[in-house]
């Protein structure tokens, strides 16, 4: 008869491997240390090899005949053990150990799974945020599209400007080619009606300038004020165009600094959450394999129990051998590997990719820097009448140049 402690023990190792994995279950469950995870995991893994190696023992005991050195026998059927209305006496306890390990092992591939769906969620997350720093109200897209309206408002602005710089310069280069005064400074004369002037002119043709030279300094005086009231419209119109400069170099102020805000958020979150995936799968991969490895011991634990059960008074090497995984052909059903791969299966989501932000429009730099000043403003520079001299003076038409600073974009620059 076979020992009553030799079962017992078996049990006992089954009952071990179960308690362990359901003493340790809430922390196996957890999103935490996989180095834990991994140890208790080894730890179940060395468990279930030593039971394998006992039960075969067991079976070869059987097999053999080999005598109870307790009882002088050879080793048979226990007629005391397992429940009586059991069909399957005294192996029930341990095959319900075996069920709860592989239960277990059900529960570890769900968190391993929940980890990878819960990595890739973060990293939808990160895009679906940056999605949204674009498309809420104040977000990128309207800031963007702020800034996009006030730098045309300006450059309309400048156009008109332009325009009537030209027609400044056309009544003032009017004016000024005249050069009455100059031509006759001092001889106050020369403006009097009905003074022949022809003599002061070094003309001997005999013609009659005492009708001619008022009506020369009455144009020349219409010239002065159509170029004086040019001048003051030019005035005007640039100090106005100074202020939707101003307005457009605000807009585009907050609008890159919103954009450098949302990429460098989106920059930390997608590869801090990436840098997750990836040792989220790394980890579960190597539990993965762990995993697999006990539930293809504990199906062999399974088919030994069996195969002893319904065979305990005629076990022989070639009943045990359906039970090794290879040999192929010696068993019927998948294979151990097989029931493992697709049982505890993973489903391993690729890492939704980086999505690209246009940062195009901060190519040139920000408000306040050369090479920005360079994109917007050289059309009103080169070209233009903005950096020519005004008749009669030493003073240049006013270049467009940058009014504002971003200081908080410069800061991120440096």
């Amino acid at each position: 008869m076979v020992r009553t402690a030799f079962l017992v023990f078996g049990c006992a190792q089954a009952n071990d491997a179960g308690s362990l994995m359901q003493s340790h279950a809430a922390d196996l469950g957890s999103f935490g240390d996989f180095n834990f995870r991994a140890s208790k995991l080894s730890e179940l893994k060395v468990t279930t090899k030593r039971m394998e190696s006992e039960y075969k023992a067991m079976a070869t005991a059987l097999i053999n005949k080999q005598v109870d050195p307790a009882t002088g026998n050879p080793f048979n059927a226990p007629a005391d053990m397992g429940r009586s209305t059991d069909s399957e006496g005294p192996f029930h306890y341990v095959k319900e150990q075996f069920n709860m390990i592989l239960l277990q092992l059900n529960t570890e591939k769900q968190t391993n799974q929940a980890l990878i769906d819960g990595a890739v969620g973060k990293l939808n997350t990160c895009n679906s945020n940056k999605d949204t720093h674009y498309e809420e109200a104040g977000g990128v897209t309207d800031k963007k599209s702020a800034s996009d309206t006030a730098r045309g408002v300006h450059s309309t602005c400048r156009q008109t400007e332009h325009t009537d710089i030209s027609a400044r310069q056309d009544s003032c280069g009017r004016f000024v080619a005249n050069a009455v005064c100059n031509a006759h400074q001092g001889n106050y004369s020369f403006f009097t009606k009905g003074v022949a002037t022809n003599a002061y002119l070094n003309n001997n043709d005999g013609s009659n300038w005492d009708a001619a030279i008022p009506a020369a300094l009455e144009q020349t005086v219409r010239e002065a004020k159509e170029c004086k009231s040019e001048l003051a419209t030019e005035l005007v119109t640039a100090a106005h165009c100074d202020l939707q400069q101003a307005a457009f170099e605000n807009a585009f102020c907050a609008y890159a600094t919103k954009l450098q805000e949302t990429e460098n958020t989106y920059e930390e979150c997608w590869y801090t959450m990436k840098n997750y995936y990836d040792n989220v799968i790394l980890g579960v991969t190597s539990l993965e394999e762990e995993q697999k490895l006990i539930y293809q011991t504990v199906q062999k634990l399974n088919c030994y129990v069996t195969k002893m059960n319904a065979n305990f008074k005629n076990l022989t090497n070639a009943i045990i051998m359906t039970c090794e995984d290879p040999p192929i052909g010696t068993r019927t059903g998948e294979s151990y590997v097989n029931q493992a791969n697709h049982t505890l299966y993973l489903t391993k989501t690729a890492a939704p990719a980086k999505e690209p932000m246009d940062m195009s429009d901060l190519q040139y730099g920000w408000v306040g820097q050369s090479t920005w000043q360079q994109h917007e403003y050289n059309q009103w520079t080169v070209g233009t009448h903005h950096h020519q001299i005004y008749y009669g003076s030493d003073h240049n038409v006013t270049i467009t140049e940058t009014m504002q600073v971003c200081s908080v974009i410069q800061a991120w620059s440096a």
